[in-house]
């Protein structure tokens, strides 16, 4: 899965290094990740959260284009078919939020 993505301008937040979450849900609800131990978690509001994926970026307050990438464990089985929620998190907020869906 490629998450390709414009983080926008905003001159009001510090520049410097950030972190970028992806959380991508298959049409279940479980949140796709590498394992489901903290190791893959960030805290969100209090509650701790599986990630898919994770990117530190260096952020001068400028848009820029951010691609993220995630291969699934295993080729052995098929992609669930049906419709994947893609939220994205940084410090703390949500910044983005879209789907895709997979067909038989």
């Amino acid at each position: 899965i490629n998450l390709d993505f414009t983080l926008s301008e905003n001159k009001i937040v510090e520049p410097g290094q950030k972190t970028i979450y992806a959380r991508i849900s298959r049409p279940d609800g479980v949140v796709m990740s590498l394992s489901s131990d903290n190791q893959y978690s960030f805290v969100m509001n209090g509650d701790t959260l599986q990630y898919t994926i994770k990117q530190d970026i260096e952020y001068k307050n400028q848009a820029q284009e951010i691609k993220m990438h995630w291969d699934r464990l295993t080729t052995d089985n098929h992609a669930m078919a049906g419709q994947y929620a893609v939220i994205l998190y940084m410090e703390g907020k949500e910044i983005g939020r879209t789907g895709f869906a997979i067909r038989d």
